[in-house]
């Protein structure tokens, strides 16, 4: 619900704080007082474009801010467009008398098109020029799903459809062209063969480069052998040390402080001759043999190839081997899996034609009842030659919401064809076509606030009271804001705003009590005090009383389902 509104150097109004109310709001003036300016400004908040001429002569800027109040469902739609707004949205746009405009939602700067896009979801508005949510396809097909009852359907069909989607993703991946498939797997059996045939082992190239370079330096290693052998003797002097050993063994009973020293030259003794054996043996082991060296050596470039190709590490190339040969293994079986991919995009194709045809029933079926619904209104709104067509036409496209193209179509005369309301310039005709069209959808259309300007173009008496009746249904739904000049309205109005011009200047004042009925007076017959006018005013103030006691305690008739099922 919008609550309140601030309005700043906007035309002739320098500064007004209009507070809203819900149900029915109308606004009533002379003439050329400036009225208009309130759905204009309502249009600035909705990201309408900003004419530099609607900044108050000798004012540097013109300012509109709205509150709005938010319900549960208004708010979850918001967030789809990144506005995070709680109970509460504070909407604001400047104006600069050079045309420069920002915009502000919540207190955050935002592009004028966000503003567009939530005044989509909050406020539509029927006026001069004005754009209107309705106007727009995919809101007309939201309002359209919403009286046909296709909540559970739509749900599963885009569930579908996003399974679909996905398995066609798949599948563009698998199905790579076949002379690709055949020259990635040649080359993947390549890299797979021959890292396999090099039978690598982990840590290999390690192993190789130590025993490479043991046997390359076989020489040197075998001289430094003799070396030690020659300077440490035959036993590695092992002999001598175990006889000095026995030779301190029988002290230890003369000086028991010996006997450490007799434990460790026995242990000496003994590591000296293993020591000697084990360097013998190494020395015996060490071979210079020159086919073994080469074996060797080309064992090391093989594996330093195979690293140069496929990994920094030998660990690296034998995994690099293993996914060759599982992509290769994929590879051969892709056929397989293609054929399984198909059958399921089959069964996936068929079920979601089936919920498309049924989306499609369900939407012919509402549109013929919503189009025979609006024709009905039509001629108690001073329309009687006026046509309204909703179509709903099956096309071969796949989107989100189904294959169907649903259009409005309006003219307000029968012998001219009927036009997309989106393109038709909006006036009292198509203003009061859209009363009767949002009453048909008063509970599926889910736009919170609707503005009317010019609603009462080129209408009176009966027509009139049989408008003020319906925008007075409207309100049982929505907020709504009528712009207007009849005093039918007016007397059906839940909260009554007039515009007036005073010494200082252009004013929005509430008006109620005897207020109204002095305006109502003014607005029948031009005269505040005429006791005619303002018997008459008080006459169709109580009228409006009485129908809106008289409909707020009748029972709802049953709504009826709009397509049979």
């Amino acid at each position: 619900m919008l609550r309140e509104l601030y309005l700043r150097n906007i035309g002739v109004i320098a500064a007004a704080n209009i507070a809203f109310g819900p149900g029915l709001n109308v606004i009533t003036g002379e003439t050329g007082v400036g009225k208009t300016l309130l759905v204009t400004s309502l249009g600035l908040i909705t990201g309408a474009r900003a004419p530099a001429r609607l900044v108050a002569p000798g004012a540097e800027e013109a300012s509109v801010e709205a509150v709005v109040e938010l319900a549960p469902p208004t708010a979850e739609r918001l967030r789809t467009i990144d506005v995070d707004a709680g109970e509460e949205l504070i909407l604001a746009r400047r104006v600069s008398a050079d045309g420069r405009t920002k915009a502000w939602a919540d207190g955050r700067l935002v592009p004028v098109s966000v503003l567009a896009e939530i005044g989509e979801v909050l406020i539509e508005v029927h006026g001069q020029g004005a754009g209107f949510a309705l106007g727009h396809p995919s809101t007309q097909l939201r309002a359209l799903d919403a009286l046909a009852g296709t909540k559970d359907v739509l749900a599963a069909y885009s569930e579908l459809l996003q399974s679909l989607r996905a398995l066609q993703a798949e599948r563009s991946t698998v199905a790579l062209d076949a002379s690709a498939r055949e020259r990635e797997a040649e080359l993947l059996a390549f890299q797979a063969d021959e890292i396999e045939r090099a039978a690598l082992q982990p840590g290999e190239d390690d192993a190789v480069a130590g025993e490479l370079s043991r046997l390359e330096h076989a020489e040197r290693l075998a001289a430094v052998a003799d070396r030690v052998l020659d300077l440490a003797g035959t036993d590695g002097a092992s002999g001598r040390l175990a006889e000095a050993h026995h030779a301190l063994e029988p002290v230890v009973a003369l000086d028991a402080g010996v006997g450490p020293l007799v434990e460790r030259l026995g242990e000496i003794a003994t590591l000296a001759s293993d020591v000697m054996w084990d360097i013998r043996a190494w020395a015996e082991a060490i071979d210079g043999d020159p086919d073994r060296v080469e074996a060797l050596r080309q064992r090391k470039a093989s594996v330093a190839a195979l690293r140069r190709k496929y990994g920094a590490t030998v660990e690296e190339v034998i995994d690099a081997g293993a996914a060759a040969r599982a992509r290769l293994d994929e590879l051969s079986t892709a056929g397989d899996r293609l054929e399984e991919m198909d059958a399921e995009l089959a069964r996936l194709r068929t079920d979601a034609e089936a919920l498309a045809a049924e989306l499609s029933s369900r939407r012919a079926g509402a549109a013929r009842v919503l189009t025979d619904m609006v024709g009905g209104e039509l001629p108690a709104l001073a329309l009687p030659g006026a046509v309204f067509e909703v179509e709903c036409t099956a096309t071969e496209e796949w989107t989100a919401t189904g294959r169907d193209r649903v259009a409005f179509r309006f003219s307000e005369s029968n012998d001219r064809p009927a036009d997309l309301i989106g393109k038709i310039a909006s006036g009292g005709e198509l203003s009061r076509a859209m009363i009767a069209v949002t009453l048909c959808l008063a509970q599926a259309h889910d736009v919170p606030v609707l503005v009317f300007d010019e609603a009462d173009q080129g209408i009176g008496g009966e027509a009139a009271l049989e408008v003020a009746r319906r925008l007075g249904r409207l309100a049982r739904t929505h907020q709504v804001l009528v712009v207007s000049h009849l005093p039918q309205i007016a007397a059906f109005a839940d909260r009554h705003l007039a515009v007036r011009r005073g010494p200082d200047g252009v004013a929005v004042d509430l008006v109620r009590h005897d207020d109204r009925i002095t305006e109502i007076s003014r607005m029948l017959a031009g005269l505040e005090s005429s006791k005619r006018a303002r018997a008459h005013a008080r006459e169709l103030i109580e009228l409006a009383d009485a129908e809106r006691t008289t409909d707020q305690t009748a029972t709802p008739a049953p709504r009826r389902s709009a397509v049979g099922r």
